[in-house]
């Protein structure tokens, strides 16, 4: 956990994460590596400071849509498992 001006944040610069949804629905395991961390609070988050993390290509993500290797790895090995047994089910009628 890093402090960004007192504030906890889950990741921190350098980290190499992983796309979370990419992983959970299409198997693929997409890198992201964080640049800078940036605390943001306005209307849209009702005056609460959320941080918004800047990967090296410039995109913004959220904490969670982000997960480290391991939970990215099981997520998409569900989700080809899940694949290969409707495969077999196809195969099957």
């Amino acid at each position: 956990m890093v402090f960004l001006n007192n504030l906890n944040t889950l990741y921190a610069v350098g980290d190499i994460l992983y796309y979370k949804q990419k992983a959970q629905f299409q198997g693929v395991l997409e890198r992201v590596v964080i640049k800078k961390q940036r605390a943001i609070r306005s209307i849209a988050t009702q005056g609460k400071i959320e941080v918004t993390y800047v990967d090296t290509l410039n995109a913004l993500w959220n904490e969670d849509e982000l997960v480290f290797h391991a939970e990215a790895v099981t997520l998409a090995t569900v989700y080809l498992e899940d694949l290969l047994a409707d495969l077999e089910s196809i195969k099957s009628c």
